[in-house]
């Protein structure tokens, strides 16, 4: 897979976290999805593969129309990879908090 046993230890120790491609090729190695990865529910994974589904057209519609920069583009996965990563309370702690931000 190209993970080192350094890396893998430290995931399974709570001393990092894998970023999303690392998970998916953990998931793909395993058979399993991401969500039965994290033991995540199945309500949870096809509300994931819906969110999923939706940043990926919003992303390709707006470098198609020319709106969004590749470094934009960039931004906005990494910050999608970090949100799919945290809990479902933990997602609607940053949906608040980002509406608090917006709302200041």
């Amino acid at each position: 897979m190209g993970i080192s046993d350094t890396s893998v230890a430290q995931y399974e120790s709570g001393i990092r976290n894998p970023k999303f491609d690392t998970l998916q090729r953990i998931a793909d190695a395993l058979e399993v999805t991401i969500i039965q990865l994290l033991g995540e529910s199945i309500e949870n994974e096809v509300e994931y593969k819906t969110s999923v589904e939706k940043f990926v057209q919003i992303q390709l519609a707006g470098r198609a129309a020319g709106k969004i920069s590749v470094q934009d583009l960039n931004k906005m996965t990494q910050i999608f990879e970090e949100l799919a990563m945290l809990s479902a309370e933990q997602q609607e702690e940053a949906r608040r908090f980002m509406k608090f931000l917006k709302e200041k």
